[in-house]
């Protein structure tokens, strides 16, 4: 092909690419509405408008290109987003569109059906996790039986409520998590700690144990999403054989909370690309279209002025509303059967990397002098070292942080007596500790050793 036809051809190429290449089309390709935004369409416009121009000069002009320095500067143009493609995904940047993939079966090992809501022991593939878990599916060696009132006789019952924390996720070994740790011989621990559980799982799993086990104590592990999770109902995953957890309700403006099966939930996580929006599959395309509509809405909060202040009042919050009917109820179940409920408070990353706690630390807080709870405080006793750092989103305790966990709260349940209120805080190089709990424990020692080290920083 000669210099006058390859100009000729690449002109009529960029005309036809400015004219098919328009919003309405897109738009109308994405289906979904997701690439309509004005900014975007905008910028589509103004790609259109440059592909036409230039293509059209090409075409008429038909001018010489010195095609070794135009294949140059693609192959480096190309080279460049190619590395910039494997540095995100390195970093596990979420491209906002997948390809077309079958949505994998659900994990069989997963089980809920309104009363079970734990793992399922013989189905797990991996044969350390099932040596890890107990026949009622619980992260606990000891079977339901070992820790009933009978079995356990003069031992102190402790059962355990709370998600991934207390389940023990980043803490790995036999013995590191810190429910294990509290176990001794004179404490029977009932580990209830279920990855993704709210209130709501937990009430289920006091109706089902409280009065089998009959506990001196309730250690309900409470973390900063559980505000979010307890906008859900009981059982709120989908775990599939690809390891994926996703929730299976979407949140209706209205509040409620509409089930979606299982094809809908993946879909939901993972959308598949069709038509125009396949370069979304690129995570490259994904940053800068995140980017056009982070633009976006800042020209158009800027726009509309500055939003009123948020209340600092943390009880307006809907989900502080929920959280704390939730808690009352388990306070009430728990009194009723004589058993003192002692809240486990675990600060995210943020709490701890931060000077001020976040908003949901607060409000716990508030909680716990709202409803008169029994609050054990971590924060001031934590490092960022604590937390496990290689999920950059949800990071968990490393053995450390576990152990840290367990002597405070080892000490918090020392003395035998119940329904004292009060919040258990490190100060200084000092431990505040009202007394609620147990006899006898093998991390008192441990407990004056590490906390005598800390110093509130």
């Amino acid at each position: 092909m000669s210099f006058p036809q390859g100009t000729l051809a690449i002109g009529v190429a960029l005309i036809v690419v400015g004219l098919l290449a328009n919003p309405w089309i897109i738009g109308h390709l994405a289906g979904d509405g997701d690439l309509e935004s004005s900014l975007f369409r905008g910028l589509i416009l103004a790609f259109d408008a440059g592909c036409i121009v230039l293509g059209a000069f090409l075409a008429i002009r038909r001018p010489r290109l010195p095609w070794v320095e135009m294949a140059t500067a693609l192959a480096a143009l190309a080279s460049v987003l190619v590395m910039a493609e494997i540095a995100l995904t390195l970093t596990d940047y979420t491209p906002l569109r997948y390809w077309p993939r079958a949505v994998p079966e659900l994990a069989s090992w997963w089980s809920y059906d309104g009363e079970r809501l734990h793992v399922v022991r013989e189905n797990m593939p991996d044969e350390e996790e099932r040596h890890r878990h107990n026949a009622a599916g619980y992260r606990d060696v000891d079977e339901l039986d070992f820790a009933t009132a009978a079995a356990a006789g003069d031992k102190h019952r402790v059962l355990l409520l709370g998600d991934s924390f207390a389940y023990g996720a980043s803490a790995w070994g036999e013995g590191e998590s810190f429910a294990e740790l509290l176990e001794d011989e004179d404490t029977v621990v009932w580990n209830t700690g279920i990855p993704g559980h709210g209130q709501r799982d937990q009430l289920l799993i006091l109706d089902r144990y409280l009065g089998v086990i009959e506990p001196d104590v309730v250690v309900l592990a409470l973390y900063m999403n559980d505000f979010y999770d307890n906008a859900y109902p009981p059982g709120k995953m989908h775990i599939f054989s690809d390891q994926k957890s996703l929730i299976r309700y979407r949140l209706e403006k209205d509040g409620t909370a509409r089930l979606l099966d299982p094809e809908a939930t993946y879909r939901r996580a993972f959308p598949p690309a069709s038509g125009a929006d396949f370069l979304l599959v690129s995570r490259v395309g994904s940053l800068v279209a995140r980017g056009v509509a982070r633009l976006e809405a800042t020209l158009h909060a800027r726009r509309q002025g500055p939003k009123p202040e948020p209340s600092s009042n943390t009880a307006d919050d809907p989900r502080v509303k929920t959280t704390r009917q939730l808690l009352s109820e388990i306070q009430e179940r728990a009194i009723r059967t004589g058993a003192s409920l002692v809240l486990l408070i675990i600060p995210s990353r943020a709490d701890v990397e931060s000077v001020e706690p976040t908003f949901y630390y607060n409000a716990t807080l508030g909680l716990c002098s709202d409803l008169s709870l029994d609050c054990l405080e971590v924060r001031e006793a934590l490092e960022p070292t604590d937390y496990d750092h290689s999920h950059p989103l949800d990071s968990h305790w490393t053995p450390d942080g576990h152990r840290k966990a367990a002597a405070l709260l080892s000490a918090r349940l020392e003395t035998p007596t119940r329904g004292t209120a009060g919040i258990v805080v490190v100060e200084g190089n000092q431990t505040v500790l009202p007394s609620i709990g147990k006899n006898g424990s093998l991390f008192a020692d441990a407990m004056r050793v590490i906390t005598e080290s800390f110093v509130k920083r």
